[in-house]
């Protein structure tokens, strides 16, 4: 998201927003499915994410218990190497 200032009369400023909007399937970041996530930034997307695989796994679904398995064993450089991946597919990303 970034933002302009634009002047007005009398030393006021009006204040655009733009918003980027990207989308990333469950695959994208880890998951097992096509299931697509949408969101305004890598925090947003990663929130859905979780809230998905929650909701996955409270179903039962074997894939998404696989991949919240491989997470949770991960040490913490294989995590952060997720992360990197993560955030870089996020990045590219086409936005919507």
């Amino acid at each position: 998201m970034w933002k302009t200032n634009t002047p007005l009369s009398a030393g006021f400023c009006f204040v655009w927003y733009v918003v980027c909007m990207k989308k990333l399937t469950c695959k994208d970041l880890g998951g097992s499915c096509n299931h697509e996530i949408t969101g305004e930034s890598f925090e947003e997307i990663g929130e859905k994410s979780k809230a998905h695989v929650m909701e996955q796994v409270t179903h039962g679904d074997e894939g998404h218990i696989a991949a919240v398995e491989q997470m949770k064993n991960a040490n913490s450089e294989q995590r952060q190497s997720m992360m990197e991946e993560f955030k870089r597919r996020y990045e590219e990303a086409p936005e919507v």
